[in-house]
């Protein structure tokens, strides 16, 4: 019989975690644990390594597209600093059209 851990293993091997979106890779992983939750209900005497062979299709994982995706948080870090970048650059451009106030004393 297959402990939680073992299942969980079996999972974050068929699904790594740089070859998908977030999204979709929770998605993809919580449906596999599905399959094989019920797939343990019907057949209770499967082995780690007769689950990792059933559910670890190396044909499947290379068929996915091997560029990992960027994580979210790096593009929302290059969206922000190209804001900055920007905001930077009108500010200089504004305070180029100004001039300082003379004093004549």
């Amino acid at each position: 019989m297959l402990n939680r851990r073992q299942i969980q293993k079996i999972v974050k091997q068929a699904y790594p975690s740089g070859m998908f979106i977030s999204g979709e890779q929770k998605q993809l992983r919580k449906i596999l644990m599905q399959d094989i939750m019920s797939d343990l209900e019907q057949n209770p005497d499967i082995t780690y390594q007769e689950a990792a062979a059933h559910y670890i299709d190396t044909a499947e994982l290379a068929s996915v597209n091997e560029q990992p995706h960027l994580p979210k948080r790096i593009g929302i870090l290059i969206g922000i600093t190209l804001v900055i970048i920007v905001l930077c650059i009108l500010l200089y451009v504004i305070s180029n059209q100004f001039t300082p106030p003379t004093y004549y004393f």
